[in-house]
């Protein structure tokens, strides 16, 4: 084999080696884009199911505090309306211990009057026993 052969089956093979060498290196570039594109996909996907799941929850969490406000808003008018009711209660309570107290008073004042009456009637009795 002479010096052109050898260097021109030298080149051929560099330029076979490089062009198996682009061609492998391009196959596992496509591959592994490939592998990076289904695996955007996948991510892209389990961030929509999260941002549902979350987007749902948030609309549970927001029926439930309303919920709670509803219930907050009845317990105190419930609350309200008996406290309302035990005022006019006391009130009327009130009102009738001052008409029995008044009662009382006037009838004690009553009975005093007719008591200092009596020791006068008794002075009276008094003298008429002493007369007979």
């Amino acid at each position: 084999m002479s010096k052109l052969q050898s260097h021109k089956a030298l080149e051929a093979a560099v330029a076979k080696d490089a062009k198996d060498g682009a061609a492998l290196a391009t196959s596992t570039f496509v591959s592994l884009n490939k592998k990076l594109s289904e695996k955007f996909k996948h991510i892209e996907a389990l961030n929509a199911k999260y941002q549902q799941d979350l987007h749902g929850s948030w609309e549970e969490y927001n029926e439930l505090y309303s919920q709670l406000e509803d219930t907050k808003d009845q317990v105190l008018g419930v609350a309200e309306k008996r406290r309302a009711a035990l005022k006019r209660k006391l009130a009327a309570l009130q009102a009738s211990a001052n008409e029995k107290l008044a009662d009382a008073e006037r009838k004690v004042a009553k009975i005093n009057q007719q008591a200092s009456k009596l020791p006068s009637l008794g002075n009276v009795l008094k003298a008429a026993f002493m007369q007979a």
